[in-house]
């Protein structure tokens, strides 16, 4: 089996703790050969045969990662999950629920519904349009042993009539499979696409975290500031008692998006040539480095 695993810079580091630790090795689990969305999958709906008009009803989508598969040999600390755009027609935003489980079993869907499935995270999050995909940052971290299987859930209820919700996807190829479940359909129990039809396409769904020691420094322990967030133009860093070395601005997936070489205790830093969304600031210190999330309106 050809394995996808995306690796970014470690930027997890420990000013707390007197005793020197190794930081942990930042990474995106995915199975998809790529990220990139050029697509958007069929979803279950219905169609008004007089009017023509489609509502989109309640879909499930699934995504198995399997970490021994992906090369994950520590403690995996999962930190937010990032999914194919969103696409809406006749509706500003739609609520999205977000589930992680995890299993010891590795023949999903079949045992689907069993005891065997632990959930470990169930959150909901409002999605616009996002043609450059979505972000959802747990609040806490959710840790999975190395032999886990994390199975990735998201769904959305069924819509008002005309209104529609596409997910994310490509034709890259995958290393996985995608499945659905749309019981209005006659898709009760979780089903792959190509079972369904002949649909070349994959869902785009990645998890971001950290494996190994956890240990983030954020941006109050290190006594710096960030402000304004979310920044539409520019932000500010102030920090209170020690040289700023380096600020670098990373998106979603960990890309370098600018560098900029400080050597002082302020730094103003322009992102007006950005698009709208979460990236991540860090911040290098005489001591060590911080990170924070920054939003761009």
């Amino acid at each position: 089996m050809k394995k996808t695993l995306l690796f970014l810079a470690a930027v997890a580091f420990s000013f707390s703790s007197a005793i020197a630790q190794e930081e942990g090795t930042e990474k995106i689990l995915t199975t998809n050969h790529s990220l990139d969305i050029t697509t958007t999958v069929v979803a279950c709906g219905s169609t008004n045969q007089d009017t023509g008009v489609r509502t989109t009803l309640e879909n499930h989508y699934y995504k198995v990662f399997n970490l021994v598969d992906l090369d994950v040999t520590d403690t995996f600390h999962a930190q937010s999950l990032l999914f194919g755009s969103a696409t809406l027609a006749n509706v500003e935003e739609v609520p999205v629920i977000v589930e992680l489980w995890k299993t010891k079993v590795d023949n999903f869907p079949e045992t689907w519904g069993s005891a065997d499935y632990e959930n470990v995270l169930t959150t909901v999050t409002t999605v616009t349009n996002a043609p450059a995909g979505v972000a959802v940052e747990f609040d806490e971290p959710v840790s999975f042993d190395p032999d886990d299987v994390i199975i990735a859930h998201i769904w959305n209820g069924e819509l008002e009539t005309g209104q529609n919700f596409s997910f994310g996807a490509n034709e890259a190829g995958d290393d996985g499979l995608s499945y659905l479940l749309g019981e209005d359909c006659g898709i009760t129990t979780p089903t792959a696409f190509g079972d369904i039809g002949d649909f070349n396409m994959n869902l785009v769904i990645a998890i971001r975290g950290v494996e190994g020691y956890l240990g983030v420094q954020d941006f109050v322990n290190a006594d710096l500031t960030l402000y304004p967030n979310p920044a539409s133009d520019q932000f500010n860093i102030s920090s209170g008692n020690e040289t700023i070395k380096t600020v670098i601005v990373r998106d979603i997936l960990g890309k370098t998006i600018q560098t900029i070489q400080v050597n002082g205790l302020n730094q103003n830093v322009n992102v007006s040539n950005l698009p709208k969304g979460l990236y991540f600031v860090e911040v290098e210190l005489e001591t060590g480095r911080a990170v924070q999330k920054l939003i761009k309106n």
